[in-house]
């Protein structure tokens, strides 16, 4: 559990089962014991609690721990600890009478709307969200739970930390459903687990293979406790939903470019129309420099109805192996949709190697096929939209979000079913935090090199100001008509000290002494994109100055704060481009905004909004609403010189 000043532990105590068991092991198989050295599964359920009062989240969680009792005795092996069975060199799940789930109280001092976002594409701090999870306690635990009240009593975070050698995603999701439905006196109980690890045949010596460069001795092997984060605390993780409209043009586009290539007729899941449009996204969204490089895909591959014989679709362990599929980048980058398609034949080839009918004899080797493909910089997708995880209802509504905050620890992409049943996939993907100059994620603006060369006083082109301030975008030798419908509309960005939206307009009311409305709509925590009333002109209120901009070439200008005043807070204003392009996948799709500079992160359906679409009417009287199609076309020239 992340330390976090806003978070107040109020009770740190141990759930048991509630039927007295006896002492039982349950070996490890080969699909379990490789995930000895991984770290755990982090998932953060964020519940809104809108009819309830702040003295009943304390009632709801002494029913999470009642209920709780009762789903461990059906799925008790998650209260045990892994160890070395006795006398020999095999691991297994130990149980024994006294063992227990550690189970934490807290309270956060956070709204649930701030860790709930509730539009698609709206980031969340991975570090507001990684208190919320717990880490797994010493002594080789497979399960931590942690129940938070948030602010106000209006939400209740529960985080859920399981070892992925105790069981896979269909397993430890089986158990949240169980426990949902033991706490919220469903009639009917999902079905019990199979907890039979013999249904797991090895002939091929697996276990040893898998389990060669583990070490032995019982005292050398300490499970990871917590998701090790490759990532820095203040990156930023947002959700998107792929609705099944989308899916299907996917799959119908698919299937039209298959017959032009005289392919056999496919057969396309929603789950490989979703893999294979990700794919081709995050590959036309990256900047590689070796366009013919190899560029790999791993997905997880469930085989319990596929082994011979098949085990129950509710046996509890692991029963997954990854598929890796490879293709060349500027061919999964391609324009229009032979990105998609490519993307599709290699991830349907994989899935064919992985289920043929000898695909076991390749699986000695597949723990170092991912492991390559993994440093080669593949992308990696987990989870499945099977598991219903916004259908876990504990009895006080569905959950509002879920986030995989292992994931977002670690830059794998999980997929999921849609929240407030919508028919679709629900996806998560990272945003680094990037330098708001340069975009470079590997620093911050205050040693920005960009920042630090001279740069010349700005001049006024059409409605958008180039040079000084204006790091991102490049409109020399741009005429009028390249900018098009942006008229007297900049980006405004907050450098130093908070600002909100209405914050923003004061200022400019006192700035410019105008009592015209000002059309601001806030991007994120630190941009605003402003429309600048008549009389007043961006070449005007801009480039001419007001004493409260504070220009960033370090020059001496008349009317302006230099940059050494540090006596009175400044808010600094930067402008730059709307970063957005359009992919035309098929005629029949919708367009979808491709980041070019978000390094992978690309929002993946949003559009623009209006400016101002959210500001009370009479207060914006003069607004017009733009054609969103004709300022996506003034942005690409904006941003990709030469496009037309």
């Amino acid at each position: 559990m992340g330390a976090d000043s806003n978070l107040h532990v109020l009770d740190a105590g141990v759930v048991r089962p509630s039927d007295i068991l006896p002492a039982h092991s349950l070996p490890f198989t080969f699909f379990d014991v490789r995930w000895l050295r991984r770290p755990p599964v982090q998932r953060l359920f964020l519940y809104r609690l809108e009819h309830h009062h702040h003295h009943t989240v304390q009632q709801l969680i002494l029913g999470l721990k009642a209920s709780l009792s009762k789903a461990l005795t059906l799925f008790y092996p998650l209260a045990g600890h892994v160890r070395l069975a006795p006398n020999t060199n095999r691991y297994e799940l130990f149980y024994q009478p006294g063992d227990g789930v550690a189970f934490t109280v807290a309270e956060y001092d956070t709204d649930v709307d701030d860790l709930a976002r509730s539009s698609d594409g709206e980031p969340v701090q991975v570090a507001s969200l990684a208190p919320l999870v717990p880490t797994l306690p010493n002594g080789r635990a497979v399960l931590a739970l942690q129940a938070t009240g948030l602010l106000g009593g209006r939400g209740l975070a529960l985080g859920v930390t399981m070892h992925h050698s105790a069981g896979d995603g269909a397993s430890s999701t089986h158990f949240l459903h169980t426990w949902a439905a033991v706490c919220n006196g469903a009639v009917e109980m999902p079905p019990p687990p199979v907890i039979d690890r013999t249904l797991i045949a090895d002939p091929r010596g697996l276990y040893d293979i898998y389990c060669k460069e583990m070490p032995t001795d019982d005292g050398e092997i300490e499970l990871v406790t917590s998701s090790v984060s490759s990532v820095p605390d203040d990156q930023l993780v947002a959700t998107f939903t792929l609705p099944q409209e989308l899916l299907s043009g996917i799959k119908d586009t698919l299937a039209r470019d298959a017959a032009r290539h005289a392919a056999p007729p496919l057969r396309c899941s929603s789950m490989l129309a979703a893999y294979s449009f990700i794919w081709s996204c995050y590959c036309r969204a990256q900047q590689e420099q070796n366009q013919t490089k190899t560029t790999y895909f791993l997905f997880a591959v469930d085989h319990r109805a596929r082994l011979k014989p098949p085990v129950p679709a509710t046996y509890f362990g692991n029963c997954i192996n990854p598929a890796v599929a490879a293709a060349r980048h500027d061919e999964l980058a391609a324009a229009g949709t032979g990105g998609l398609f490519t993307a599709f034949m290699a991830i349907a080839s994989a899935l064919e190697e992985e289920v043929g009918e000898r695909s076991h004899e390749r699986w000695d080797g597949c723990i170092e096929r991912a492991r390559g493909a993994m440093k080669a910089g593949a992308m990696f997708v987990v989870g499945s939209p099977r598991f219903r995880v916004y259908d876990i209802n504990f009895g006080f509504g569905r959950p509002a979000k879920v986030v995989a905050v292992s994931a977002a620890k670690t830059g794998t992409m999980p997929m999921a079913d849609a929240p407030n049943g919508v028919a679709g996939i629900e996806t998560q993907c990272l945003k680094p935090k990037l330098c708001f100059i340069c975009k470079s994620p590997s620093h911050q603006v205050d040693v920005c090199p960009v920042r630090k060369r001279p740069h010349q006083v700005a001049k006024y082109i059409g409605s958008v100001a180039t040079g000084l301030g204006v790091y991102h975008l490049d409109v020399a030798g741009l005429g009028q008509n390249a900018i098009g419908t942006l008229k007297n509309v900049v980006v405004v960005y907050v450098e130093v000290g908070e600002l909100s939206k209405e914050g923003l307009a004061k200022e400019f009311f006192d700035i410019y002494k105008t009592t015209r409305p000002w059309q601001i709509r806030q991007l994120d925590d630190w941009s605003f994109l402003v429309k600048f009333p008549p009389p007043i002109s961006v070449v005007q209120g801009v480039v001419t100055a007001s004493g409260n901009f504070v220009w960033e070439d370090g020059l001496d200008h008349s009317s302006v704060i230099p940059m050494e005043d540090q006596d009175k807070e400044v808010t600094r204003f930067l402008f730059t481009e709307m970063q957005a392009s359009i992919e035309d996948l098929d005629a029949d799709l919708v367009q979808v905004t491709i980041d070019q500079e978000d390094n992978g992160c690309n929002d993946l359906t949003t559009e623009l909004d209006d400016f101002g679409a959210d500001l009370p009417k009479d207060i914006m009287p003069e607004y017009e609403k733009p054609d969103d199609a004709s300022m996506f076309k003034d942005f690409q020239k904006i941003t990709q010189p030469g496009v037309n």
